[in-house]
């Protein structure tokens, strides 16, 4: 399949949406990046959306992160739509790998559209950061009842 039938660029407003599809590889994470570059310079935000990726090989992966590094360094908000494990994980190396905090993933295009219109709203990290103190905070709990449990 062709590049062009793998990724729809379309501009919405103040908005970049990419719509990729298939295995992210080399060819298609390059050409995410060419339509970035064009954003920022038109100081639009980006929506990602990789619901539609089954898979992604090396290329693809080193391929997203060089694009993301892009928007990393422009400190816009961004969004990736990703529903498939694999491939958030993917997209949650890509935005540590960066320590990019103005971008989030998400799992809906209202989330994504609500993230991106609310500039207040909690980054990445703080959210991440919630949910690690969430998990230690049951964890120790657990391990406290256990050492109140009798033998």
């Amino acid at each position: 399949m062709a590049v062009a039938d793998r990724l729809k660029v379309e501009t919405r407003g103040e908005r970049l949406v990419l719509v990729a599809r298939g295995t992210l590889d080399g060819e298609l994470a390059d050409a995410i990046r060419e339509p970035l570059v064009e954003a920022f310079t038109a100081s639009l935000d980006v929506l990602i959306d990789l619901r539609e990726i089954t898979d992604y090989d090396d290329a693809g992966a080193k391929g997203l992160l060089r694009s993301h590094e892009w928007v990393a360094a422009k400190s816009r908000r961004s969004v990736y739509i990703v529903t498939r494990p694999r491939v958030r994980a993917l997209v949650f190396k890509v935005i540590h790998g960066t320590g990019d905090e103005q971008t989030r993933p998400v799992s809906t295009p209202e989330t994504a559209e609500a993230w991106l219109r609310d500039p207040n709203a909690p980054t990445f990290t703080e959210i991440s950061l919630g949910r690690a103190r969430s998990l230690l905070a049951r964890f120790r709990a657990k391990l406290a009842s256990r050492k109140d449990a009798p033998v």
